[in-house]
């Protein structure tokens, strides 16, 4: 999606949105042709379920009880984890 906008302190710019298909992985670079992007670097903020949007909340129990249940495995000596 883009928008053409203006601004007092920049002028005129087109406000460009890029959705990406696969959520959870990291771009190599923002475009084709760019530096690859150095994800060594980045550092996510730890933010709480009550901080995130409401239609993300289902998202993230599901991904901490898949956690959860990941650790019960690993650490209760079941070999199919």
């Amino acid at each position: 999606m883009w928008i053409m906008d203006e601004n007092k302190e920049i002028g005129k710019f087109l406000h460009l949105t890029f959705e990406k298909l696969e959520r959870y992985n990291w771009w190599a670079s923002s475009f084709k042709g760019d530096p690859l992007i150095d994800t060594t670097k980045i550092n996510p903020e730890a933010t709480t379920i009550s901080e995130c949007d409401e239609s993300m909340r289902p998202q993230c129990n599901n991904i901490i009880q898949l956690i959860y249940l990941f650790i019960f495995k690993k650490y209760s000596g079941e070999s199919n984890v």
